[in-house]
Formats: structure tokens, sequence, C-alpha cells
């Protein structure tokens, strides 16, 4: 009986750890928030993104540049777009990557949208600046409807990773899709960007509007 009861015993330890744990869904509705992938853009030819950027970042002799894969389009001309790496906590919030920019710009995802939804939003940003994100609001025709975002840009004016954190409402009837729209005043870097859709209201200790 002690041998049975022995042999049983080491048979549940071992299903126990080798049980697969419990799934968990991220419902991060950005693909690449963290931006740890990317892709490359020429330096060399006269192309857009070179001709957008030669004049506010330093690339020094390198002929292509790291920008994460959802990159979409810039809207006006930025001043800086540079994928930089490091280590967790110093130069990125977490992981590998993050991305120091100024100006505005597109990322490749959008959203299903209707009238009445809301969105958490959320990201970490260090530097000296403003920084936004906005949605622009499109009916089933692909046209401009409306905007929704804080009225104003975020402060930040350190070196330490800041947390952002507000909600976004969708107050237009005629709303089907949205386009993300990211911009920075002065040199911002930002991570581990997050959009969840939510009704909660952002956390008291968050940086907001």
């Amino acid at each position: 009986m002690k041998m049975r009861d022995i042999m049983l015993a080491a048979l549940i330890l071992s299903l126990a750890r080798h049980e697969a744990p419990a799934a968990t869904e991220d419902d991060n509705l950005i693909k690449n928030g963290g931006f740890e992938e990317t892709r490359e853009e020429a330096l060399t030819g006269g192309g857009h993104f070179l001709q957008a950027l030669k004049d506010g970042c330093d690339f020094g002799a390198e002929l292509f540049a790291p920008v994460p894969k959802n990159f979409d389009q810039f809207i006006g001309k930025p001043k800086c777009f540079k994928v930089v790496k490091g280590s967790a906590g110093k130069e990125v919030h977490s992981g590998g990557k993050a991305l120091l920019f100024n100006g505005f710009f597109y990322i490749q995802d959008t959203l299903t949208v209707k009238n009445g939804n809301s969105f958490a939003v959320q990201y970490y940003a260090k530097g000296d600046g403003k920084t936004r994100l906005r949605f622009v609001v499109r009916d089933a025709e692909r046209r401009e409807t409306s905007q929704a975002g804080p009225p104003k840009p975020v402060q930040v004016t350190s070196d330490d990773w800041t947390l952002v954190n507000y909600t976004l409402d969708i107050n237009d009837e005629q709303a089907y899709r949205a386009s993300i729209l990211l911009e920075a005043e002065g040199d911002i870097t930002m991570d581990d960007l997050r959009i969840t859709e939510s009704e909660k209201k952002p956390a008291p200790d968050a940086k907001q509007p």
C-alpha cells in the first residue's frame, strides 16, 4: 500500500508539472505596440523617408534605417523618427526597442468603431516635449468625419519613463473606421503603446492631458 501511494503521488506531481498554463488573451488592439518588429527604409536615393528626416536625425553612414513594421506614413515633415535600442527601464521601457520621434505619423493599425465606443489608451514616454495619440474617424466611404483625442498634447519633461493614460470616446454617428495618428513636439521617446476597448476611467496616478 505504501509503495502504491508513493507511485500515485509521483504520477500526480508529474502531471501537475506538465499541465498547460491557462490561456490568456492579449486584448491590445495594436499589433506592434512595443515597436519590437521593424523593417528597413533606404537612406539613399532621395526617397520620401530620407527627405523627411535628413535634417533632423543623424543616421551616420548607415544606408538603411529600421522603422516599426506597422509604420504607415508621415503627416507634414517630421524632424526626427528613429528606432532606439537599449536596456529595459533605461533607453527603452521594456523589450529591446522604443521609438524616438518629433512630428506626426500614422501607423498601419486601423480600428473598427461605432458611435458610443470608448477606448483606453496607454503608453510610456520620456524626453522633453509634448505627445498625443488621436483617432481620425472615417465613415464607410473612408471620408474623415471627426477626430477623437485629448484637446491638448500631454506635457512630458522627464528622462524617467512616464505613464500616459486616457480614454478616447467616439461621438460620431457616421463612425466606421479609425486611423491612429501619433504626434510629438520635441524629442519624445515612446514605448509599449496599448489600446483596448474599455469603459474604465484613466488610472489616478497616470499622466493625463
